[in-house]
């Protein structure tokens, strides 16, 4: 997930496209049909899991890690996560703390934190989990 593939509808309604990345999940033998080969690197330099980078199967903690540099850059203006060369780039993904936001958004600091950690098992497990921790914020 980056930028580009969320679409506004209308001031309230988005939508989000192009899965060039998907994975058919939904079978009934529970078979997954893979989109792509398994250790292919797919993604955007800037947006892309650390799992992604190392390899491994990417899930829905994988854009929900994405979903988090999104909102990082939405608040500051910068992506979270930058390097000289596309290594440097894929080298702070996997091992750079994440970013403090700045002040005025530093009760967010936790949503940030549990989008961008480096563990998919650290980060929300899913968009229920998300919601929770919004909902947690709006009361903070």
């Amino acid at each position: 997930m980056k930028p580009a593939n969320i679409l506004f509808r209308s001031p309230d309604s988005l939508a989000i496209t192009d899965f060039g990345i998907a994975k058919d999940v939904g079978s009934e033998n529970l078979v997954r049909k893979q989109l792509t080969m398994d250790g292919e690197l797919m993604g955007t330099l800037y947006y892309i899991s650390p799992e992604q980078i190392q390899g491994a199967e990417a899930d829905r903690r994988s854009d929900l890690y994405s979903l988090g540099v999104i909102m990082y850059k939405m608040l500051t203006g910068k992506h979270p996560f930058t390097g000289a060369t596309p290594t440097d780039v894929f080298q702070a993904h996997l091992h750079a703390p994440i970013p403090a936001l700045p002040p005025e958004f530093a009760t967010l600091q936790p949503l940030l934190d549990g989008l961008l950690a480096k563990d998919p098992d650290e980060r929300f497990q899913s968009t229920d989990d998300l919601l929770m921790g919004l909902n947690w914020q709006e009361w903070s």
